[in-house]
């Protein structure tokens, strides 16, 4: 996000802590002053997500919203808000579920699957496959040649999301443990 890396801090699932900016033939280098703390609310984050100038931050329950080009490398002039929450009734439960396609980001939550577009308006778009909703999502990848997002699930289903016309398919017999566009 804003050419830095971020890390979970393992310890606290609460935080997380970003790089200066990254440097072509440079090591992204920390310090202990760049980090950011999510309220409580919402339960573990997740994962993370850039959306357009937006740094997404899924939670359990919840997703929160930061913007900003962060400090410079001496640690001063530090832009980035706070976290701020999107009104919501669902979080990411699964990292390996979100996907970025032109018109927002598809992720699963405990309810199923939604879109944040990218006003940061939240819309449930996974009626048609609601009877997978307990399935382990294995990976997702966005097909642009298509217009769909594919979703493997350890179930050996694979869910295809047609994002152009707002219809999903289903492919079986496919196990996946993981997969790449090649």
């Amino acid at each position: 996000f804003k050419n830095r890396l971020l890390l979970l801090n393992d310890e606290d699932k609460l935080s997380f802590w970003y790089s200066k900016k990254v440097q072509t033939n440079t090591p992204a280098e920390f310090t202990d002053s760049f980090t950011t703390r999510v309220p409580e609310r919402g339960g573990e984050v997740v994962a993370f997500q850039q959306l357009d100038d937006k740094l997404i931050i899924f939670k359990q329950d919840l997703i929160f919203a930061q913007v900003g080009d962060g400090p410079a490398a001496s640690g001063i002039n530090n832009d980035f808000t706070d976290p701020q929450i999107i009104t919501s009734d669902s979080g990411c439960i699964n990292k390996k579920s979100i996907a970025l396609i032109p018109t927002g980001l598809i992720y699963q939550s405990s309810k199923g699957f939604y879109l944040l577009d990218r006003s940061l308006n939240m819309s449930y778009i996974g009626a048609d496959v609601e009877s997978y909703n307990e399935s382990t999502v294995t990976s997702s990848k966005l097909m642009e040649d298509n217009n769909q997002v594919r979703f493997t699930l350890s179930s050996g289903v694979i869910l295809v999301y047609d994002y152009y016309l707002s219809q999903w398919d289903v492919f079986t017999g496919l196990n996946a443990a993981d997969s790449t566009v090649y």
